[in-house]
């Protein structure tokens, strides 16, 4: 049996095998501490590889087609950062290039790694510093949906 501490008020705790489909609370705040998925074991890798076609297709087909008097115009999520660095809008352009296409793109590929390399027998050393880097990049590749939610709550 493993000895964790809850995150919330530090209560050392034995942690029993748990069977699939389970959650563990902390006895005393009753704080979630550990959870075992019922899903098939494969399921969190299939989601990943999906992520990672969805992601390669949405920044490679146009985001917004214009057409005007004849004349048409289209762009993709890079191609409109690099629009707006043309344009002097260098702090705005970084910043939609780095929440809108390298964030989510590091993101899935920091996720694809750890998923297949929790596959190997021996664990890489490498997968607890990567763990650490995906939590840091998954709150950066929602910027854009964090960022509307507050527009909403404010309106």
């Amino acid at each position: 049996m493993h000895v964790i501490a809850c995150p919330e008020c530090d209560l050392l705790q034995e942690l029993p095998p748990l069977p699939p489909g389970r959650r563990l609370r902390c006895s005393r705040c009753r704080c979630f501490l550990a959870s075992r998925p019922a899903g098939p074991p494969d399921l969190s890798l299939a989601l990943a590889c999906t992520a990672a076609v969805a992601y390669v297709v949405a920044n490679l087909l146009p985001l917004m087609d214009l057409s005007v008097v004849g004349r048409f115009a289209s762009t993709t999520i890079a191609g409109g950062a690099y629009e707006m660095w043309l344009e002097g809008q260098m702090i705005t352009a970084v910043l939609v290039a780095f929440c809108a296409v390298i964030a989510p793109g590091t993101y899935i590929a920091f996720v694809l790694a750890l998923l297949l390399a929790s596959r190997r027998s021996p664990v890489p050393e490498w997968v607890g510093e990567a763990m650490r880097w995906v939590g840091h990049l998954q709150t950066w590749s929602m910027v854009e949906v964090m960022l509307l939610g507050i527009l909403v709550a404010l309106v």
